[in-house]
């Protein structure tokens, strides 16, 4: 069984990592993404809208009926990444989630306050995740249930937040190696 307040606790822990890297860590914005296909800058905008889309999933559940047949659920992609996480390179960004080529400090804060505001919204709801019935579609996980939802929001930000530490590191040591 997931813990909601938990996930919840987690999850606003990984997003305040989200505000320090922006107001914070200059290399988000310049540093060259060899490990990965999208610079740090955008790993950051695109969990924040992301996550801002999953949460509102969430609320809509807590206030929708069923109205998806019980034995639609989960494809086996997406009962692997809620027990075992995302794999890194597997995954494809729908196209309204795919960054800006260079998002800025000011774009990426105006996202940040966006995704906190959802966020926010989400807590008083937590009660109400466990009696939803209802389920919503991911484009490749699969009709996912509230609790679902939350726990792969908090997934997808661990993950991205992985990928911008790996790339930041990748960054600092190419630095430090330079003359």
């Amino acid at each position: 069984m997931v813990d909601l307040e938990e996930e919840y606790t987690e999850l606003v822990y990984l997003l305040e990592q989200c505000a320090s890297l922006i107001e914070h860590e200059a290399a988000l914005y310049s540093a060259q993404p060899a490990v990965s296909k999208w610079s740090p800058a955008q790993h950051v905008h695109h969990v924040l809208k992301a996550n801002g889309m999953m949460l509102k999933a969430v609320a809509v559940l807590c206030q929708r009926p069923p109205t998806t047949p019980s034995d639609a659920g989960l494809t086996p992609a997406g009962r692997a990444v809620l027990h075992q996480g995302m794999v890194r390179g597997a995954g494809r960004s729908p196209d309204n989630l795919v960054p800006p080529e260079t998002p800025d400090q000011a774009e990426l804060r105006v996202v940040y306050r966006r995704s906190l505001l959802r966020t926010e919204r989400t807590q008083p709801l937590l009660h109400a995740i466990p009696l939803a019935q209802a389920r919503l579609p991911h484009p490749y996980f699969g009709h996912m249930s509230a609790s679902e939802w939350l726990r792969f929001t908090r997934i997808h930000v661990a993950h991205h937040l992985s990928i911008i530490e790996e790339i930041l590191a990748h960054a600092n040591q190419d630095t430090a190696l330079s003359p």
